[in-house]
Formats: structure tokens, C-alpha cells, sequence
């Protein structure tokens, strides 16, 4: 999505460039050339990279390929560091590289910041304090969610297309956009959902799904939840309160300035190895950004439905602790910049590309 919107800023930008992607499609309909749609490959954990990792050795040879073959202008790393560290130093040694969203050196491993200062042309950060990390090469034009994250419909608007009365309380559900995500909270999202209806029958469930997840992957039957292809933002922009996996989203509901619950599940192998590593006490994004935790997070074995419904319960019966968390997510977004960020980073970039 990120890649996607920042390509289209580039082609408004200079016209002249080609641009080629290894993503996803919608990175194509922005007008870029997909070589190989990397969305089967993306994965998160320390045993969920090792099931894949066939996958992403053979990827990792097809991009190194393409790039000795075309030897283009540059290369724009976007996030996915487990991936790209493995890259940058054969790559840096082709033709100049920029990285976009860079690792996260500030919640564990700070010495991969010497190595992007050390092999990147400019590293574009997306919080302002990261800048620091990068004093020679980092660049901040503030967090590209801030252009991407805007309802295309009001409310009541979107509510009324999806036949729900625009007074109902709406509770979004968001399980995450990979299917390892979706596999582990789902279900609990479901189980959630049912008891909570039973408990507050004015409530309505909308769950939004990626296009570029399989329905076969949602099985609602028996569950008071509606189902949409899309429109996350507008769903979670209806929502009294969002059900989130911790990630992006999070940071989207936040901009939104919608009170959450902060959920995420892995392989405990995974998690150890977080909390070995992480110097961060919490896991989304809001709370990181805060410093403390505004938003309530459930983790591993408390990611389950009863203390799901039991979190979101008080909440509903506590508005207070619901305006709290709007008052802290103000105060967060306010540091994130304004419009036009992705204008911005194009600008720079093809500023620094040259003719």
C-alpha cells in the first residue's frame, strides 16, 4: 500500500521514470511494472521465516538476478528488514539504494543502523525521533498514513450502503492482512464477537476483508458479523471501538482517532525471542509512540475470546476510559506531520535521482 501510493507520487513526479516492483498488485495499478508478487512470502517470526524460507531464498535470487541483468537507476528498499538486510550489501555494491520505512533499530538490533548509514544513499524515516539514528543519511517528511488514512465516505453514508441503521454501535474487526495472522485471531475475534452481542444486542460487527485475501479464509457462519471486501478505513472510521491486530493498522486507527484494543498472537518460539531482544515494552504502535499504554493490549495466551470480551466490555461501560484514549491519540498524531508526505518523499527522491 505504502509502495503504492509513493509510486504514484513518483510517476505525477517525473513521468519519465520506469518504475519495476516486487510487491503486490496494487503497487501495479499505481503504474509500476510487477516482476514477481512477493505477497505469498511475507511472514513474521523467528519459525514462521524458517517454514518460508525456501520461498524466500528463491525470491531472494530471482531480485539479485533481475538487478545484475537491468542495472537500474536505484533501489528503493520498502520495511521488511529480515528480508532486505540479506540484500543490501550485494545490491549497494550495484547501483546507489534507498530504503523507505528502515528497521526498526529503536525497539531491537540498534546496529543495523550503522550499516544502512554506511550502504544507503538516504534512509526515509517514518516517526521523528528515528532520524537520529541515521544523522548522516536519514531524511523524516513525516508518516505516510497521514495522506492514505482518510474515509472516502462519511459515517452515516457508509453505514446506511451497508443496510445499518447510522445509530448503531459498530465494533470493527480487524484480523490482520496475512494469512498466518488471520489464522490465529479470527477465531477468537468470532468467539468474541458472539458473546459480546449476546451481552450488548445493539452492537454490529463489520469485519473488512484485503483484496488480497481469499474469502476461503473467513468462515462467519453462526457469527453476528458482516463481511466487506475493503473499505478498512471507512469501517474502522464507523466504529465506536476497533479490534486490532497489532501492525499498521493500528497506527491507521489512531490517525482516525478511534479508542482500540491491541491484539497479536505468534509462535512462542517468536515471542522469547521478542522478549529477549525488544528494549520496547509494548507491542502496537500507539502505546510505543506514547510511551505508555493508552491502548489495552492482550498478548499470547491472554489474546483469547473471554479476555476479549471482558476488555471490551468495560470499555463500553466505562466512556470515560473511551475518551481517554481519543484525548492520547491526539496528542500522538499531532507528531506524525501533515498532508502531503508522499508528495514530499517523491519530490526528494527524484530530486536526488537526477535526469
Amino acid at each position: 500500500m505504502l509502495g503504492a501510493n509513493l509510486i504514484s507520487c513518483l510517476r505525477a513526479t517525473r513521468p519519465d521514470l520506469r518504475i519495476y516492483a516486487f510487491g503486490g498488485l496494487r503497487m501495479k495499478e499505481a503504474g509500476a511494472q510487477l516482476l514477481f508478487n512477493t505477497l505469498d512470502t511475507a511472514v513474521v517470526g523467528v519459525f514462521e521465516v524458517l517454514k518460508a524460507l525456501p520461498k524466500l531464498l528463491a525470491l531472494e535470487k530471482k531480485i539479485l538476478s533481475w538487478v545484475v541483468t537491468n542495472l537500474p537507476r536505484a533501489i528503493l528498499l520498502i520495511d521488511y528488514p529480515g528480508f532486505h538486510l540479506r540484500l543490501l550489501p550485494r545490491l549497494a555494491g550495484l547501483v546507489p539504494v534507498y530504503w523507505y520505512i528502515p528497521p526498526k533499530v529503536w525497539v531491537w538490533k540498534p546496529g543495523r543502523a550503522a550499516l544502512l548509514e554506511k550502504l544507503c544513499k538516504k534512509v526515509y524515516t517514518i516517526f521523528p525521533f528515528e532520524k537520529t539514528w541515521f544523522p548522516q543519511k536519514g531524511a523524516y517528511f513525516g508518516h505516510p498514513l497521514i495522506d492514505s488514512t482518510k474515509p472516502a465516505l462519511d459515517r452515516d453514508e457508509f453505514l446506511k450502503s451497508l443496510g445499518l441503521d447510522p445509530k448503531s454501535r459498530v465494533i470493527a474487526l480487524m484480523p490482520g492482512s496475512r494469512k498466518q495472522e488471520i489464522s490465529r485471531m479470527l477465531p477468537e475475534f468470532l468467539k468474541a464477537a458472539r458473546t459480546l452481542k449476546s451481552k450488548f444486542p445493539d452492537l454490529e460487527f463489520i469485519l473488512p476483508r484485503p483484496n488480497s485475501v481469499s474469502e476461503s479464509m473467513y468462515r462467519l457462519d453462526g457469527y453476528p458479523v458482516k463481511m466487506i471486501c475493503g473499505n478498512s478505513v471507512e469501517v474502522m472510521h464507523s466504529a465506536q471501538i476497533v479490534l486490532a491486530t497489532s501492525g499498521t493498522v493500528t497506527l491507521e486507527a489512531a490517525i482516525l482517532r478511534k479508542p482500540m484494543v491491541i491484539c497479536y498472537q505468534v509462535n512462542w518460539l517468536t515471542y522469547l525471542a521478542f522478549q529477549h531482544l525488544s528494549s520496547v515494552s509494548w507491542v502496537g504502535l500507539p502505546n510505543i509512540l506514547a510511551g505508555k499504554e493508552i491502548c489495552p493490549e492482550l498478548l499470547q495466551k491472554n489474546m483469547q475470546a473471554e479476555k476479549i470480551v471482558e476488555v471490551v466490555s468495560g470499555l463500553i461501560r466505562e466512556p470515560k476510559r473511551l475518551q481517554a484514549q481519543i484525548e492520547n491519540l491526539h496528542t500522538i498524531v499531532a507528531s506524525l506531520g501533515e498532508d502531503g508526505v508522499n508528495q514530499r518523499i517523491a519530490g526528494d527522491l527524484a530530486e536526488s535521482l537526477g535526469r
